[in-house]
């Protein structure tokens, strides 16, 4: 019974193909409806014996011959769109449909090993530990930007630039310790780097460790600190690969975004500002970015539940968390 119920709604949604986009079909029918009314009501007034009579009637079966063809056309050309869309997309449907089931599993695991986590910043840990999935696969979906619609494009958009703000928010908070790392490192008098000077990530030794590492390359190869542009590309590019490969030397942050920290900031008076202070701040924002690429994601996961056979992962209905 059900293997029919779920090829029953394979054929509806393949059916719906006709109609996506609705709004050339919508359109033309309305525009065809419209001006049928308008002669109806003026062939109904004029006597049939007069020669207009005749003129409005050929004109009303004329359009009605070419707006039926022009319906069935656009109806055909739907179909045909969307059958090449579903191979085109089949991966971008196949990651984003099963978008939900991922947040789930991380939702219940972390409920398991640490009940004080609200769901709302699990949600937003979750998505940061998958930005190494979404982003790779919501740009490869952009180079078959022909076959998705346009809100698809809008929140594919959207996401890619949150993530930009997540790149720069991290960037812009590790720059200085990055550039202090790499000064100790090319002073020789300063070879021993004593790591409780660096309060701002005493208590994140492992990502204080990625980033020494990262300055130690760099100084390796270089004589000077200098603020070009390529001493930022390595910095960038050792974000993204902390971000993309390490998204556990983010955890400590995440837990000081789920205690209730914000309430002891001044916000207004930031030169006052502790290094944890900005450490909460900093991650407060890339949580609110983590929140909007959630809410796109899932809006992209119920578009994505209108596809035939992905459907089916997509409505998935998980057990809801106790």
């Amino acid at each position: 019974m059900e293997k029919i119920k779920r090829k029953l709604k394979n054929i509806f949604y393949n059916s719906c193909f006709l109609f996506r986009p609705l709004t050339t079909v919508l359109f033309v029918f309305l525009l065809f409806l419209l001006s049928s009314i308008l002669l109806i009501i003026l062939i109904l007034k004029i006597n049939e014996n007069r020669q207009l009579y005749q003129i409005f009637l050929a004109i009303l079966t004329g359009t009605t011959a070419s707006f039926l063809i022009a319906i069935i056309m656009e109806l055909f050309n739907n179909y045909h769109y969307n059958r090449k869309r579903q191979r085109e997309l089949r991966q971008y449907f196949s990651f984003v449909a099963g978008y939900e089931v991922h947040q789930h599993s991380f939702l219940k695991t972390k409920e398991k090993y640490d009940k004080d986590f609200s769901q709302e910043n699990i949600r937003k840990q979750a998505v940061f530990s998958k930005l190494d999935e979404i982003i790779p696969k919501l740009r490869e979906a952009l180079s078959h930007r022909d076959y998705l619609y346009q809100k698809e494009l809008e929140n594919i958009d959207d996401i890619l630039y949150e993530y930009k703000d997540i790149l720069r928010l991290i960037y812009v908070s590790l720059i200085p310790l990055y550039l202090d790392l790499v000064s100790l490192m090319l002073n020789e008098d300063n070879q021993e780097i004593d790591d409780s000077e660096f309060n701002l990530f005493q208590n994140n030794k492992k990502l204080f460790n990625f980033l020494k590492k990262e300055a130690e390359y760099y100084a390796e190869n270089n004589d000077e600190v200098n603020l070009d542009e390529r001493e930022q590309d390595h910095l960038r590019s050792a974000v993204k690969k902390a971000i993309f490969y390490h998204s556990y030397l983010f955890n400590n942050y995440f837990e000081i975004l789920n205690k209730n920290y914000s309430s002891e900031i001044n916000i207004e008076d930031k030169e006052s500002l502790g290094d944890k202070d900005r450490i909460f701040l900093f991650f407060n924002m890339i949580g609110d970015c983590c929140k909007e690429i959630d809410e796109k994601m899932v809006e992209l996961q119920k578009r994505v539940a209108k596809e035939p056979h992905f459907w089916t992962l997509a409505d998935y209905k998980m057990d809801s968390p106790e």
